[in-house]
């Protein structure tokens, strides 16, 4: 059995990781090619997913870089928001059939409506529940 040294195992990561690569890409272009409406479709779920996870993530990696604490209730409060923004939605009355100005205009008011309100129930959750762990021992927080 021979061994491999470690420029010589790098090259093999590298190249199975090229072919790896180009097989996927091969793969998205034949999806692409065999059905672009369900491939574009399938695309913008992908992103809009991606972006969602990505920034609750960011929320995540903020909130612990600012106060050092672990808020779980993070993704709490965007599945709050994203359902009070549906809600003023639904209740505003405006559906498919109105104009361009008023859906544009409820998709605003609706997005500073859920901003403003998980903006008080975040301070809500700081006040009540982590101004009192911050001078408390280390391992009361868990």
């Amino acid at each position: 059995m021979s061994t491999m040294t470690a420029a010589q195992r790098q090259l093999l990561i590298d190249r199975t990781g090229l072919g790896l690569a180009l097989a996927a890409g091969a793969g998205l272009l034949l999806a692409a090619a065999s059905g672009p409406a369900a491939f574009l479709g399938q695309t913008t779920i992908g992103l809009t997913n991606g972006a969602l996870i990505a920034l609750i993530a960011l929320g995540y990696t903020m909130v612990y870089g600012i106060i050092e604490l672990i808020n779980f209730a993070h993704a709490d409060v965007f599945m709050l928001g994203s359902m009070m923004g549906m809600q003023i939605i639904l209740m505003s009355g405006v559906d498919a059939s109105s104009g361009g100005f008023a859906k544009f205009f409820i998709v605003i008011i609706a997005l500073v409506g859920c901003m403003v309100a998980c903006a008080v129930i975040n301070m809500l959750i700081e006040r009540i529940a982590y101004k009192p762990l911050r001078n408390a021992p280390p391992l009361a927080p868990l």
